[in-house]
């Protein structure tokens, strides 16, 4: 409505390859309702770039709002992850009413389930986020309230039943194998609010995002991104033991992708070497300390029940403890990572491994996680108990 307004759209590519997208709107209007985009932006980037989930992102929002904002001012907001890895749909909703996936023959309303940003103190406030499974054709679909609330001369407001019916446009041929006979969404979605307020004066900011679940494409978008810095390789090692408690407030991942990009550059933070570290984490916690069975993913059903049943054991967690260990070796072209992940747990039969590693019906490290380890390592081995793992991972500063 003026140069000046409360919608803010901001996405970012994390390094293990997902993608992070934020549709807000924030209370007001003109240059007030504006003052909330630099330190919202400033958290947004700076944690997405530096591999936190959204539901830490969406928590230290709320904080620095809560601490910045003038009161009565808030931000309505739908945080989204598409996770590349395990082709998931993370996304957590305060106050956003349009936000759905397109699922080709069905259409999921990604339901607000909270209060907007920058009204609960920390305590109070909840980062709980909710997920779906999602394919390549999948699109996310989110909007402001600007279009529903949209106007025609009669005073009558344009609402979800015109928003959700614009959505099921291509239901019938989404299996076309002719593409051309799709229809855009995003332009049929304005036309058809065109059409319905016909030159009616705008009464709220207007957002509108449609978000194509492309798994290779989002990939592509973090190989491209530049480097910042470069260092000459150098020696270096560090090691960090997380207790049971801190692991339930602290991804580690994040913590020592910025720790290597303070002594090395960030050269080194690779989508395939953020993406190694996150897998030996989940397989600590998940498989080592939270003894959880990966089998149970293997329907929809039992792969949302799966991160049901993590979170309530996490919550329940009362001892236990992971190691971290990374050593750099440089050498002409970058350097050798040394990895070394150890957990407290009970293990498991190495001696099994490889029958595992060709039995489809029994995954381990949730599925496809050891598969890409070994992909993007020279050398993968375990201690006799299981609990132990130990990595080679080569990095180039080319």
């Amino acid at each position: 409505m003026s140069l000046f307004n409360g919608d803010v759209v901001l996405a970012a590519v994390k390094p293990t390859g997902g993608l992070h997208v934020l549709f807000g709107d924030f209370a007001g209007h003109g240059l007030a309702a504006s003052l909330g985009a630099l330190p919202l932006s400033d958290v947004f980037y700076s944690m997405t770039a530096k591999g936190y989930s959204i539901h830490d992102v969406v928590r230290e929002i709320n904080r620095k709002l809560k601490h910045q904002l003038p009161t009565g001012m808030f931000l309505a907001a739908c945080l989204v992850e598409i996770d590349t890895i395990n082709n998931i749909l993370k996304y957590w909703n305060g106050a956003i009413p349009a936000a759905w996936l397109h699922k080709g023959d069905s259409v999921v309303e990604l339901k607000s389930r909270h209060l907007p940003l920058g009204i609960l103190d920390d305590s109070s406030f909840s980062d709980k986020v909710d997920i779906i499974k999602i394919n390549d054709n999948d699109k996310v679909i989110l909007s402001t309230d600007g279009i529903l609330e949209a106007e025609n001369s009669s005073g009558e407001m344009f609402g979800v039943e015109r928003f959700t019916n614009c959505l099921q446009v291509n239901m019938n041929n989404i299996d076309s194998a002719d593409n051309d006979s799709e229809i855009d969404l995003f332009e049929h979605i304005l036309d058809t609010l065109d059409n319905f307020i016909q030159g009616q004066e705008q009464s709220d900011d207007i957002t509108l995002g449609v978000i194509s679940c492309d798994m290779d494409y989002i990939k592509q978008l973090v190989s491209q991104r530049g480097s910042y810095k470069k260092i000459v390789p150098t020696h270096w090692e560090f090691e960090l033991l997380f207790y049971y408690d801190c692991i339930k407030t602290i991804d580690p991942v994040p913590l020592i992708n910025q720790i290597m990009g303070e002594i090395q550059g960030h050269q080194i933070q690779q989508d395939k070497l953020s993406t190694v570290l996150t897998e030996l984490f989940c397989n600590a916690l998940d498989h080592g300390l939270l003894e959880l069975d990966s089998s149970i993913k293997s329907s929809p059903e039992g792969f949302m029940q799966f991160y049901t049943d993590k979170e309530e054991l996490l919550n329940k967690l009362d001892s236990g403890s992971i190691k971290i260990s990374v050593k750099n070796i440089p050498n002409n072209t970058g350097g050798e990572l040394f990895i070394i992940f150890e957990d407290s747990g009970q293990g498991f039969d190495v001696s099994s491994l490889e029958k595992t590693e060709t039995d489809k019906e029994s995954p381990l490290f949730s599925g496809r996680g050891l598969s890409l380890i070994k992909n993007y390592c020279q050398s993968v081995s375990f201690n006799d108990a299981g609990n132990r793992i130990e990595c080679i991972y080569s990095w180039s500063n080319s």
